[in-house]
């Protein structure tokens, strides 16, 4: 059974310089994917934030559309008309319900 194992080689992180540029690139890109994701949260955007966990492009959507009302991103970013927007494309849906509910 020995015979089958194998020292690990370990290879440094950088041996040229394109070994750099690329290290340094994919920080860059994780860094950025990361700043999407907390970009999403605070836009209120949970299940594109959920699925960024799976593909890093739900994290480029959720974080370019608009946020939702009552996030923490539309409250203190936003002005009164990209807030009234908001408002009108992420309607209560449920508190809407339950006073049509009330009405009847």
């Amino acid at each position: 059974m020995l015979y089958m194992m194998r020292p690990m080689v370990l290879l440094p992180l950088a041996t040229s310089a394109s070994s750099v540029l690329r290290v340094i690139f994919g920080i860059m890109l994780i860094g950025a994917l990361l700043g999407f994701a907390v970009i999403c949260a605070m836009k209120g955007k949970w299940v594109f934030f959920v699925l960024g966990w799976f593909s890093g492009i739900f994290w480029m959507v959720g974080a370019w559309r608009l946020a939702k009302p009552n996030s923490y991103w539309a409250k203190r970013r936003y002005g009164d008309a990209e807030l009234a927007e908001a408002q009108l494309r992420f309607p209560r849906r449920l508190f809407s319900r339950l006073k049509d509910d009330d009405d009847s």
